[in-house]
């Protein structure tokens, strides 16, 4: 995945990848939660950490990628019928 670029996601429909860029899980914020639909940042490491559970792991690279419906019109068509 790279910025400017499409990706296909069932249910949605089509996204535009706005940005990628790497990090650190210890720099996520309670923004970065709440954006993933979590009530708070310690529920989103948890559940990040119950994912991959090996996290921290040696050559591992986490991404923050950030997205927008190519057309938002249907895809809240899909999503809320």
């Amino acid at each position: 995945m790279k910025a400017n670029s499409r990706c296909y996601t069932p249910g949605l429909g089509w996204l535009l990848v706005e940005s990628v860029e790497a990090l650190e899980l210890d720099h996520l914020t309670a923004v970065d939660a709440q954006a993933d639909g979590f009530a708070t940042l310690e529920a989103m490491r948890r559940t990040l950490f119950e994912f991959y559970p090996e996290h921290a792991g040696e050559g591992r690279n986490w991404f923050r990628v950030t997205f927008r419906p190519e057309c938002p019109e249907a895809a809240a068509a899909t999503l809320f019928g």
